[in-house]
């Protein structure tokens, strides 16, 4: 199922599986798989027993190599640093997003000259705009003057 039907790959990777399965690579991972299973199934097996003929009182043996160990803080110090790191982090942009979204909107409602959007970028809603009457208003106004000239 790695592959959608239509594929332009399809092919070549069945006839790949195909060559791979008759050569016989399947069977031979499957048995060296199933030796490494029963091999460890053994171990254990013999570890069980020896610490049962140790007896109760017997203190544990320190883990061998590839044997699980138990995670104590020390282990984790580094992952608790790094999230302390990332949440200090994400708090200070928080706060700057903050300080800026209450200066924008004191800023907006004051109308201050000068006023500016977010890191001192100029914001469109408060840059003064030079006032440049239209055509139409044009032709409005010069009617009116004329008008008013007659009467």
């Amino acid at each position: 199922m790695y592959l959608t039907r239509g594929s332009l790959l399809l092919k070549r990777f069945n006839e790949l599986l195909g060559l791979i399965a008759q050569s016989g690579f399947i069977d031979h991972w499957w048995e060296a798989l199933k030796r490494q299973l029963e091999r460890e199934a053994r171990e254990e097996r013999r570890r069980g027993a020896a610490a049962a003929g140790a007896g109760a009182g017997a203190a544990a043996a320190p883990p061998a190599d590839g044997d699980a160990q138990v995670l104590t803080l020390h282990h984790l110090q580094g992952a608790f640093a790094l999230l302390g790191l990332g949440l200090a982090i994400a708090w200070v942009v928080f706060a700057v997003g903050q300080i800026a979204r209450a200066r924008q909107r004191l800023c907006g409602r004051l109308k201050l000259p000068g006023s500016r959007g977010h890191f001192g970028l100029l914001d469109s809603r408060f840059k003064e705009q030079p006032i440049r009457p239209t055509a139409l208003a044009a032709a409005k106004t010069r009617a009116r003057d004329q008008t008013s000239v007659l009467f």
